[in-house]
């Protein structure tokens, strides 16, 4: 039988960085073994590239919206304007990507009328890649559409009123096209499935990691702890800070230790007791980020609780990868928190329980100080590698094409 084909549209794509870039450069690669992949998605140039999973189509969508994008170099102040003009974009129901999402849909019915797809996927957030399947769906009705949700839409408890609405009648308009929705988590799959009542066919792809590095043994001379990422609303290390300084306080640990963000903007506040305890590292590779997390002896995980289930943070999988301990400032009750229970892969902690990250975080420097290892499960790693995730992703659109 030969190789159906299948294309991906989504705004986020190397060489961008982050974890829907991953998730989405793991579907392209992944499903290349079996299928037929190109890829529609937003690039610096106007281009079609040749890879080893297939093609990749550029198109450029250049306006003001790309001058407000985060940047780890940015300061606190400049941070904290582009998130508002951000904001302001976003309760406007400004697509910040329409001239992209114009010469995408243009570039998609080419590349259809020249060699038909069988499949196409296209992912959330922005709204614009699902927009242009479902335009694309009114003239072929026929072609299979998977809606991928990274994140929740109108029940996401962040957003207003306004923008709930304006999401909803997305969802609405959706409803007749959509074949079938993956989304990250069960939590939110199962929110979905209320959205979408008619709709029979979900199936839940976790992010995961998607790497080689080999993990290592062995500790620093001093406790390390690493965080990768951004931080942005309230997903910030301030509450990590106060229950660090209450343990200094408390003699329950020295001051032979240090944090290293990597990534991250320098929009929050350090302690003066702890600033020569932190270090800032730019902006790198995925790898580059690996093996910070692997020489750690503790990898930082701050999720605040949204109101809503479901919220695993990509870096939670890489995190578990390098079989170092994780210190997660998490909602107890949520899949993190139970997905590094799973695999006894480090303490967490409610994220406003100032106690119970002082008790995580002694616990987790007493392994280091005793020169114990965390019995961290390593038989259950390598399920988190995404082609295993990809695979129940080839599976279902395999089903949904019979």
């Amino acid at each position: 039988m030969s190789k159906k084909r299948v294309a991906l549209i989504t705004v986020w794509f190397p060489p961008t960085n982050g974890v829907a870039v991953n998730r989405m450069k793991s579907f392209a690669n992944y499903l290349s073994d079996d299928f037929f992949m190109e890829v529609f998605t937003l690039g610096t140039n106007e281009e079609c590239v040749k890879t080893d999973f297939g093609m990749v189509h550029s198109q450029v969508s250049r306006s003001f919206y790309d001058k407000i994008k985060h940047n780890s170099t940015d300061g606190k102040l400049k941070h904290h304007f582009k998130t508002m003009l951000n904001l302001l974009a976003m309760n406007l129901g400004v697509s910040k990507h329409k001239k992209w999402k114009n010469k995408t849909l243009d570039a998609l019915f080419k590349r259809h009328r020249e060699a038909p797809f069988d499949v196409l996927i296209s992912s959330y957030a922005p709204t614009d890649p699902h927009d242009i399947v479902v335009e694309f769906k009114q003239e072929f009705p026929d072609v299979v559409w998977i809606a991928d949700m990274r994140d929740e839409m109108s029940s996401n408890p962040f957003l207003s009123d306004k923008q709930r609405n304006m999401l909803r009648k997305k969802e609405n308009k959706y409803a007749q096209y959509i074949s079938g929705l993956t989304t990250v988590s069960r939590p939110i799959l199962e929110d979905f499935k209320k959205v979408y009542p008619v709709l029979s066919e979900f199936a839940e792809i976790r992010n995961g990691f998607d790497h080689e590095v080999e993990p290592i043994q062995g500790r620093n001379k001093v406790f390390t702890i690493v965080y990768a990422g951004m931080f942005y609303g309230k997903r910030k290390p301030n509450l990590f800070f106060e229950a660090v300084l209450n343990a200094l306080r408390n003699n329950r640990v020295e001051k032979d230790f240090k944090v290293i963000f990597v990534g991250t903007s320098n929009n929050f506040n350090i302690p003066s007791g702890l600033k020569n305890c932190v270090e800032f590292v730019p902006s790198v590779s995925y790898e580059k980020a690996i093996t910070y997390m692997r020489d750690a002896d503790c990898n930082l995980l701050i999720n605040p609780p949204l109101g809503t289930l479901g919220q695993f943070s990509g870096k939670v999988f890489d995190y578990l990868s390098v079989e170092k301990p994780i210190l997660a400032l998490v909602d107890k009750k949520d899949v993190a928190a139970a997905l590094i229970e799973d695999h006894n892969g480090g303490v967490s902690a409610n994220f406003y329980d100032i106690t119970q990250i002082e008790d995580a975080f002694c616990e987790l420097y007493g392994f280091w100080k005793r020169k114990e290892d965390f019995p961290i499960n390593r038989l259950k790693t390598m399920e988190l590698h995404r082609k295993h995730q990809v695979l129940k992703l080839e599976n279902f659109i395999i089903k949904l094409l019979k």
